[in-house]
This record gives C-alpha cells, sequence and structure tokens, in this order.
C-alpha cells in the first residue's frame, strides 16, 4: 500500500512522529513517502501580519499532485500547526476526494471529536502499532472499524474504540526514518514543494549545534526516551498520562538499541561528528551511551541534560 504522510513542522524537520510510522510501515512491506509542510508559528507572524499560518496556492497544488498515487494519507500535528493542518486536509479532499485521511498527534488526540469534524478517522495516542494495523488492514480489504486507538466517524456515528497499551519495548520499533527514499519540502523561498536529498536536508534544514571546540556542525537528533515523566497542565502530555493510567509512560530504548543508531548514521551519514545524547528525567544510561557510542564512532562525546539529574560536565573520549 501507498502512504502518504505529512507533518506540519518547523524548520528544522525533525519530525520524529512520522518518522518513526514510516520506518514501521516500510519495515510492514509499505511504500510511504513524507511530506513536510512549513508551520514555523513565529517567523511568518513578522511577515503576513497574522495569526493564520497558510501555505500559498502554488505549494497546495504541489501538495495536492504528490497525494495523487496514494491510497492512505495520515496527516500528524500539534495545535500550533492547526491551521495548516485543516488547509492541507481541505486541499487533498478537494483533489482526491476517495482517499482516506486520518489525524494523529497531540492536537487530535486531545480533541478527537474536533478533528472528526475534518475526517474520517483520528488515532488517538501512540499511533506505531495501531496505524500499521490500519492500513494493513486497508490493503486486505477488511474492515478496519474496530482497529484500537482509532475513532471513526460513519454514517451511524463515531465509533470511539479503546486505546492499546504503550509500547513498552522501544528496541522493538525500528530506527527513525532518514533514508530519504520519497521526502518532500518547502523550497528556501516557502513557494514551493521540492523533493529533498541527504545533501538538501543538511544544507536548508538541519540544525546547527556548537561541538566541543564550539564549533557550529550539522546535528543528528533522536531520542533515546519516550514520555515525559511530568504532568504540566498546560501541555498535552498531561492527557496522555490520564489516557494511559497505570501504565509507565516514561520508557526508554537501552544502550545497546541507542548505539546501533548512532553507528548506523555515522556509516551512511559521515558528515554527522560528534555524537550527543538527549534524554529527559533521570537518564540513568546516558553517561554510559555518551562513551561508548563515541567509542564506537572514534569520535568525541559529550552530553547535555538541562533537565533533572544534570551532570554539570562534559564527557570525552580522545580519538586514537
Amino acid at each position: 500500500m501507498k502512504v502518504a504522510l505529512l507533518n506540519p513542522t518547523p524548520s528544522d524537520l525533525y519530525s520524529p512522529c512520522i518518522r518513526s510510522l514510516t520506518a514501521l510501515l516500510k519495515r510492514e512491506g509499505h511504500e510511504v513517502r513524507q511530506i513536510f509542510l512549513p508551520a514555523d508559528t513565529y517567523a511568518h507572524l513578522h511577515v503576513n501580519q497574522g495569526f493564520v499560518m497558510q501555505m500559498g496556492d502554488a505549494m497546495v497544488d504541489e501538495l495536492a499532485g504528490l497525494v495523487a498515487d496514494v491510497d492512505f494519507v495520515g496527516i500528524s500535528f500539534m495545535t500550533a500547526m492547526f491551521d495548516v493542518a485543516v488547509q492541507a486536509t481541505r486541499a487533498i479532499q478537494k483533489a482526491r476526494p476517495d482517499v482516506p485521511i486520518a489525524w494523529g498527534g497531540f492536537h487530535p488526540s486531545t480533541m478527537p471529536k474536533q478533528a472528526l469534524e475534518f475526517v474520517d478517522m483520528v488515532c488517538v495516542g501512540e499511533g506505531e502499532t495501531a496505524l500499521v494495523e490500519l492500513v494493513s488492514r486497508m490493503d486486505d480489504g477488511k474492515d478496519f472499524t474496530d482497529v484500537r486507538n482509532f475513532w471513526f466517524r460513519t454514517r451511524s456515528g463515531i465509533v470511539s474504540n479503546p486505546h492499546r497499551p504503550l509500547v513498552s519495548d522501544l528496541d522493538s520499533l525500528p530506527y527513525q526514518d532518514f533514508d530519504f527514499d520519497d521526502d518532500w519540502a518547502w523550497t528556501p523561498d516557502q513557494r514551493h514543494l521540492q523533493r529533498i536529498r541527504w545533501a538538501d536536508y543538511v544544507r536548508d534544514f538541519v540544525p546547527r549545534y556548537p561541538d566541543r571546540n564550539l564549533d557550529l556542525r550539522a546535528a543528528y537528533k533522536t531520542m533515546i526516551t519516550r514520555g515525559c515523566p511530568h504532568k504540566c497542565s498546560y501541555c498535552g502530555v498531561a492527557f496522555h498520562h490520564s489516557l494511559y493510567e497505570g501504565e509507565r509512560y516514561l520508557r526508554r530504548r537501552s544502550v545497546e538499541h541507542m548505539l546501533g543508531e548512532i553507528k548506523a548514521v555515522t556509516r551512511a551519514r559521515p558528515r554527522v561528528r560528534n555524537p550527543e545524547t538527549r534524554g529527559r528525567g533521570t537518564d540513568r544510561g546516558l553517561p554510559r551511551l555518551a562513551l561508548r557510542s563515541a567509542a564506537a564512532v572514534d569520535r568525541p562525546a559529550r552530553r547535555r541534560d538541562r533537565g533533572r539529574g544534570h551532570l554539570g560536565r562534559e564527557a570525552t573520549v580522545p580519538r586514537r
């Protein structure tokens, strides 16, 4: 099955949500096109003098063309990207009224009834295993309206299925997808969509961080934990804590799994240097990961952690 996954995203195109979904769908044999849409909710205010972020007509037309050959569209977004998500949804519905569209992410998860005013299905909570089951059933021509984690708008009303348990073993998930097999993002002037490769990503999008010599270098971002331990009232994480009450919400990847990703990306992308590890909460495995990853790729390691459990020092491994 050919799937298009869209993410209105800030300028670094990090998007761990759809990159994880893409990797899992590919592992199950599906084709995936990743489309990143501009949703810089701060810079555009100085240009457009308004509080509604909208894509230009040319970009909307190109987006419609990119979904002309797909069988399913998924759109993941946070509340700040709602305007762009609605605009993209309406453009796709106009161009492809036959294609099913699902919403997911923090905003649809917290407001599924509102989401169903725009689309016919919405994923509530984490979506990896739920989306794979949904797409596989569609591909096989089977009924999918009882897939857990999904809400559906049907002729007889709203179907709200129960949610499934969290993925407790993060090592069971593949590494995030940075293959650039079929990735699209905006041009520097934000007027058109273009296919991007790794070189384009590094040149136009990838964030720069200071290395141990304070030189700015391209950075590879990844997550070693999932689920914040806190329940701040202004954050969507508080809703997820209540959704998964009784389960362990903060989960960690093993050092070995994280090390495997660092090795894979540094082999495939030699320009990625000075591996840096980031996490949430009291990540006891971070110092060990920093040292082992640096030794594995023969580069200095540095750990930053501004959350609880801050080390207050750098761990370095000299080059051999």
